[in-house]
């Protein structure tokens, strides 16, 4: 079964680092200050000749080196090369760590999480059935690259696919079910938004194989939380019939890398009587924290983690009475001590607000996609609030560990 490669178990410290020039205020000591929301840039119009230079406190065996692009433009990754060189009597090369040469982080560890490899044990079929399972969602999983292997290194071509809808396939085929196989990673197969339910993606087979593995690399851009609920199943089609034949591996329930970030503490500007900000996420669904009535002006929740973690999304639920106050809530990632750089995950405005099922919490729960924002502190505010503000059962936070 394939599998990704092991991580260095010594972290190495960067004792200072030169450039050829960077941009503005992005300067090399950005690419080794510990801080994620900070990044070392070349410089736009000048980047022939650019280097980044990291010296170490003294000679080592170099193991592995992880770089970790910025949030928005990864593509400009492609094309980076990492060198290892000795000091000794100048400057001299000693090997090349590689090259990114495109947007698949199982090769080259740029984007984390967007891989999974999934083992079909050898199970005999001519086509794959990928299906979303994840329901609860008005949107479902996008997926930029899908191989299927016969062996360890034998990849099998796909004749053709097909999907039950994709987003956008009224007018055009920008994320049609071809994207998942195009060998392109910046692009990708998307579910249609509101359709999510039984959707499929079938990706015939010239002909039978014993399927061994089944390489799923997710959509790069945003939104890596949709791929939960992935289940990947090998198929027959003989006899003019469809045929399940076994599931390849198990389902996806994680973006990986991505868990439950626990909420290590809060503050607000107020709170109803009896509902204090702690009800947000003591787990209890029918407990909650509410905006003070006649003191809404201004409010807010802040909701602290106990580091700056890589936010994929925040589920939100709506207290279960009075579920029209929801109305006006927005979600940011922000982080403590930074005046900028924050993330909106979205507003629900007051039109949006579900008032079906009003008791049951997987309704009336809202996910706000945060794209990956980096930061320590969850902000929520209801800024369509009058006289009386919105009410929070629970809320979630999923992420990965920016420092491992």
């Amino acid at each position: 079964m394939l599998s990704f490669p092991a991580v260095s178990a010594e972290k190495l410290s960067i004792a200072r680092s030169e450039s050829f020039n960077h941009h503005v205020s992005y300067t090399p000591d950005k690419a080794h200050d510990g801080v994620y929301n900070t990044w070392y840039s070349v410089k736009d119009g000048e980047v022939a000749g650019n280097f980044l230079k990291l010296y170490l406190s003294n000679t080592y065996s170099i193991g592995e080196v992880i770089m970790v692009s910025r949030n928005q433009f990864p593509e400009r990754m492609i094309n980076t090369e990492a060198k290892v060189y000795s000091t000794e009597g100048g400057e001299t090369e000693v090997a090349s760590c590689g090259q990114i040469t495109g947007l698949n982080p199982g090769d080259t560890k740029t984007i984390e999480g967007r891989t999974y490899y999934l083992n079909c044990d050898g199970a005999i079929g001519d086509m794959l059935y990928l299906t979303d399972l994840d329901y609860d969602a008005l949107t479902g999983h996008n997926i930029a690259e899908v191989e299927i292997y016969g062996t360890a290194t034998e990849t099998l071509p796909i004749k053709i696919s097909e999907a039950k809808s994709w987003y956008d396939d009224s007018s055009r085929r920008t994320y049609a079910p071809e994207k998942a196989h195009d060998r392109n990673f910046l692009t990708y197969y998307a579910t249609q938004d509101g359709d999510v339910e039984n959707n499929f993606l079938k990706l015939y087979l010239f002909d039978k194989y014993r399927i061994g593995a089944v390489k799923l690399t997710n959509r790069g851009n945003c939104c890596q939380h949709r791929i939960i609920g992935t289940v990947v199943m090998v198929y027959s089609t003989e006899a003019a019939s469809e045929t399940k034949v076994a599931g390849c591996g198990k389902e996806i329930t994680e973006k990986r890398d991505q868990s439950l970030i626990a909420i290590t503490s809060h503050e607000a500007k107020s709170h109803y009587n009896g509902m204090p900000p702690e009800n947000a996420y003591d787990g209890n669904y029918n407990t909650c924290y509410s905006v003070k009535d006649r003191d809404t002006a201004g409010n807010y929740l802040k909701l602290f983690l106990d580091s700056v973690y890589h936010i994929s999304h925040v589920n939100v639920t709506n207290r279960l009475t009075y579920t029209d106050r929801f109305g006006g809530t927005r979600v940011k990632v922000i982080t403590r001590g930074l005046k900028d750089g924050e993330t909106d995950c979205g507003t629900v405005t007051g039109s949006n607000v579900r008032n079906y099922n009003k008791e049951d919490p997987v309704t009336q729960t809202y996910k706000f996609d945060c794209n990956g924002g980096n930061g320590d502190t969850i902000l929520i505010e209801d800024v369509e609030a009058g006289n009386v503000g919105h009410g929070i059962s629970e809320v979630k936070v999923y992420g990965n560990s920016l420092f491992g």
